[in-house]
């Protein structure tokens, strides 16, 4: 339950990921938290099930059964069977009792590859949400107090570690997805879509029934046990079949997301020059600016991950706000070049092994 409450009260949006990240750790996690907590509600304060009973019930009574079959399960006959199954034949549905755990830990599975990531970011040093927050506090301070980064800790394979996260996160959700698929029936959620597009009316499931059986056991005086079979509504599934479909197709879209947001990155790390597009961006030059330079630059004192630092800032900060961060390496790197005695251009004012 306190997942629940420190998801629900996060305030704002984390800053060391891009929109699609936030998309699937934040706000859909955050979405099923709300939704476990109106199931909850639904299945354990209100009245998730209402039955039948023979005229000779009490009220108490009535609360009993009613109870009874909440906790022990109930079984779905075929509308148009005229005899009910045998004892043996008798599938009991238990699983809307789970339903909100069941939820809740869609949110925490889809949750996971956010602690890795920021498990990471600790390990490494290079911490990006926390640069994020510190240039968006000393803008709105006015401050342009430049930020400065060791760029030795640009080392680090920080683009392996997004992809890695990323890819986890796919794995994750291409899992629940077989855990529904399985849970409910294979192609389910499918064959509901193309029933709405066909205009066919949305009938009641053997997945979801809406009107179920239970066989209550009731001890009398003399130790005597008399079933009785009765017919009950669940109305909590009729919020769990539209709940359920709508968290199928949300997984679906946030899989495709994910899909393209990986191939977006792996495009980003193996082409050099988007890199140094991104980051030259940020740099003001002049004449002695050359070529050589910034490819040198960009090579040997960013690299990979010093590239991959700053296409994760630009999704959170403005450009204003990330030129705080590489003009002074650029300054840094500049002044060592000016002091070199022999001017070559085209090496790096450091060898690539002290990086």
């Amino acid at each position: 339950m306190d997942f629940i409450v420190k998801l629900l009260q996060t305030r704002g949006h984390s800053l060391d990921v891009d929109s699609i990240d936030r998309t699937r750790y934040l706000h859909m996690p955050r979405a099923l938290a709300a939704i476990s907590v109106f199931l909850f509600t639904r299945s354990y304060v209100g009245e998730p099930v209402q039955c039948w009973l023979p005229k000779q019930f009490t009220d108490f009574w009535e609360q009993y059964v009613e109870t009874y079959c909440l906790i022990e399960g109930s079984y779905y006959v075929n509308i148009n069977s005229t005899n009910l199954p045998h004892a043996e034949e008798k599938r009991k549905i238990i699983y809307y009792q789970w339903i909100p755990f069941i939820v809740l830990s869609l949110a925490a599975a889809l949750y996971i590859p956010r602690v890795i990531w920021r498990m990471y970011q600790k390990k490494s040093g290079l911490d990006v949400s926390s640069v994020a927050t510190d240039l968006k506090k000393r803008a709105r301070q006015l401050e342009s107090t430049k930020i400065h980064l060791d760029s030795t800790r640009f080392s680090s394979n920080l683009g392996a570690a997004i992809l890695f996260h990323k890819i986890l996160s796919l794995f994750i959700i291409v899992l629940l997805l077989f855990m529904l698929e399985h849970f409910f029936g294979v192609g389910w959620a499918l064959q509901q879509t193309m029933n709405l597009f066909r205009g066919v009316e949305w009938h009641e499931s053997a997945q979801f029934p809406r009107v179920t059986f239970c066989d209550a056991e009731v001890r009398e005086m003399g130790g005597q046990i008399h079933t009785w079979t009765v017919q009950c509504v669940l109305m909590v599934n009729m919020f769990n079949e539209k709940i359920f479909f709508g968290i199928w197709w949300a997984l679906i879209v946030v899989f495709v997301l994910t899909a393209l947001n990986i191939l977006d990155w792996i495009f980003f790390l193996l082409n050099r020059s988007e890199q140094k597009r991104v980051i030259m961006a940020l740099i003001e030059k002049d004449q002695k600016t050359s070529k050589s330079m910034e490819d040198a630059f960009v090579t040997y004192v960013m690299r990979r991950s010093g590239a991959s630092f700053v296409r994760l800032l630009s999704f959170s900060v403005s450009h204003f706000e990330m030129e705080d961060v590489v003009r002074p390496l650029w300054e840094d790197y500049r002044t060592a070049r000016e002091k070199k005695a022999d001017g070559d251009d085209d090496k790096p004012f450091i060898d690539d092994e002290d990086l």
